[in-house]
């Protein structure tokens, strides 16, 4: 069979030839077949192919969707049912599924050699155990999905103290517990439930692949999910076969060789979609200004064409038609237009040259909760903040005298109960017959919602969401400024590094919410031991540091072990446990040519050796002897 793979190969270069009439390319591509000949002849003689008396018995993940799933029928689908679909054509293999319930459930009938294939695995040093792996022929990166509201991550240490899903039985689970073991994990029985746990806030992301997250929440309307984070790690997925027929192995790996860029690119365009949600279509607002433009042209040529000869009586009916449809017209684009406007908040509005509003929609109401009538007669800038209105009443007036065009200016209204909101405001000048500007007509959408999130998003990109103090990010920027701070005033400058004793044993004992609240009882302590001035930062789990301007090593130390002090005086309380808590810290105070990156890494010497030395206590790097900061 394997021979055959290069038959159809060398036809596929004939073809080639033929359409693309190259004899270089032909002469090229047949020396690399040849090559490729050469080195696969002994792999040839050192395997075999499949029986063909029984077929092979293949075990599928039944609901990770688009790669692979069982639909009602028990049938295979999803991108791995078209790869095999083309592989097992070109090789004529025989192929059975065996139904399972779970992923899970698929790997324990492969152990129990049920099954012969797995269709799409990654290998692990677990897996390795059972079974041989092809080199992979689907490759995406891991994500991780979010609520809408969490803030986007670049690397999982960032979610190291969050509750994350997975699947059961997936490799990623096995690969990040090994290296992050404080990420808490629900297994979960497919990628469906995973994401409904996310969106109930049981688990604060589900890890998974680009396309199988992105598949799911477009097919579920999950649309307040989001993919917050895209990481280095892919799944490598590959054909997995059992390890007591290692002659199978050749067979199969030369099996995905023959996949072409064409099969990969028609079966992933076919069901790796891009779908695009689109803001509210606005264009029927200018939709209705043009026609209605249109009706008065139309109206003035119909007179003009009344006084004219009685032989013109047919056109004028036709255009007196047209005149109708196109009033017609009008009224639904603006019927439509009034439509979207309730569905998306917003509402329309026409003021004179002077800015005093003569014409507000009625959804104003919805938005702003005034009547119309309470609008009409009153500037655009008496529903602005106080201290903004001078500002904005001249940029306005300033707008509609020159006749500028307006799209997606953000700015603050007030509504009726004095609460602030944004809304994204877009217009256009109205003209008379003569071409002058006699106002502008605009329209508002509520954008508040949006405007918030953004904000929040800003804010969580330099805070850490537990303690609400600031993160590793904004940490290293402070400190990358205080040094070129040093650099041009020579001010001097400390560093401290904090780690929780034993605070393993604390979430182990008490729990992972009994965790959470002693990291934010120690936040809101060592803030209150530091001055106004300087910066405590969660760097992730229970490490902490603290940046201290105009401090030398001394007055560092003082406040160190004011904040060790502090934190052993007396236990945490937890519900009804009393918990007791120490903490070990490292100083060290800023050089000459320091780097962040320095600093912090003679920090860290200087706690590691405080944890070393027994704990509950603070050292300075200065003190460290060079053997032990070696």
């Amino acid at each position: 069979m394997i021979a055959d793979l290069f038959v159809d190969l060398f036809v596929n270069l004939f073809v080639d030839l033929l359409v693309e009439r190259s004899v270089h390319r032909f002469a090229l591509s047949l020396l690399l077949l040849a090559l490729s000949a050469l080195i696969a002849l002994p792999l040839m003689g050192a395997s075999a192919a499949p029986d063909a008396e029984r077929p092979v018995r293949l075990c599928v993940d039944p609901a990770w969707a688009p790669f692979e799933y069982l639909d009602k029928q028990g049938q295979h689908q999803g991108m791995a049912a078209e790869y095999w679909q083309r592989m097992t054509d070109r090789v004529g293999l025989r192929t059975e599924i065996v139904p399972t319930e779970s992923w899970e459930a698929s790997l324990e009938k492969a152990k129990r050699r049920e099954c012969d294939v797995l269709t799409l695995a990654m290998k692990t040093p677990g897996r390795s155990q059972h079974w041989l792996f092809t080199k992979p022929y689907v490759s995406y990166p891991f994500v991780l999905a979010t609520r809408s509201g969490a803030p986007s991550v670049s690397r999982l240490e960032e979610v190291a103290d969050k509750t994350l899903a997975a699947v059961k039985g997936y490799a990623y689970t096995e690969l990040v517990r090994e290296r992050y073991p404080q990420i808490r994990f629900i297994e979960v029985e497919n990628i469906s439930e995973g994401l409904e746990r996310v969106r109930r806030g049981e688990a604060y992301g589900l890890i998974d692949s680009l396309a199988t997250v992105a598949f799911a929440i477009q097919q579920a309307q999950l649309h307040e999910l989001k993919v917050a984070g895209r990481f280095a790690d892919r799944w490598d997925l590959a054909i997995a076969v059992r390890n007591d027929r290692p002659e199978w192995l050749p067979f199969f790996d030369a099996m995905t060789q023959s996949l072409t860029a064409e099969d990969r690119r028609e079966i992933e365009n076919r069901w790796l979609a891009a779908w695009i949600e689109s803001p509210p279509d606005l264009r029927w607002l200018w939709a209705s200004l043009v026609v209605l433009a249109l009706s008065a042209l139309l109206a003035g040529f119909f007179s003009w064409r009344q006084r004219q000869s009685s032989k013109q009586t047919a056109l004028l009916e036709q255009l007196n038609e047209a005149l109708t449809e196109a009033r017609d017209r009008a009224e639904r684009s603006e019927a439509r237009y009034a439509e979207l406007a309730g569905q998306s908040r917003s509402y329309a509005w026409d003021v004179d040259q002077d800015g005093y509003y003569t014409d507000v929609s009625d959804s104003v109401e919805t938005v702003l909760g005034y009547r119309p009538e309470e609008l009409i007669g009153r500037a655009f800038w008496d529903i602005m903040p106080a201290e903004e209105r001078d500002q904005m009443r001249d940029l306005g007036l300033a707008m509609i005298r020159e006749g500028d065009y307006l799209a997606g200016f953000e700015n603050q209204v007030v509504d009726c109960n004095g609460r602030r909101l944004w809304v994204s405001t877009s217009g256009m000048p109205m003209r008379d017959q003569s071409g002058e500007i006699v106002g502008f007509r605009g329209i508002d959408i509520d954008v508040d919602e949006r405007r918030q999130q953004r904000d929040l998003l800003q804010y969580y990109a330099f805070y850490d969401g537990l303690t609400e103090i600031a993160n590793r990010r904004l940490f290293l920027e402070r400190l990358d400024a205080a040094i070129a701070h040093f650099v041009r005033h020579a001010m001097s400058v400390a560093v401290l590094a904090f780690d929780l004793d034993h605070f393993k044993v604390v979430n182990d004992t008490y729990g992972h919410a009994a965790g959470d609240a002693l990291l934010r009882q120690f936040a809101t302590l060592a803030q209150s031991c530091l001055r106004r001035g300087d910066l405590l930062a969660r760097l992730g789990g229970e490490e902490f540091a603290a940046l201290l301007f105009e401090t030398n090593a001394e007055g560092a130390l003082q406040t160190a072990e004011r904040i060790r002090a502090c934190v052993a005086a007396e236990p945490r309380l937890f519900e009804s446990h009393q918990i007791a808590l120490t903490v070990s810290i490292g100083v060290t105070c800023i050089r000459e040519n320091d780097s962040p990156e320095s600093l912090l890494a003679r920090a860290d010497a200087s706690l590691y050796a405080a944890k070393q030395l027994g704990r509950n206590r603070v050292v300075i790097h200065d003190s460290i002897p060079a053997a032990e900061v070696a």
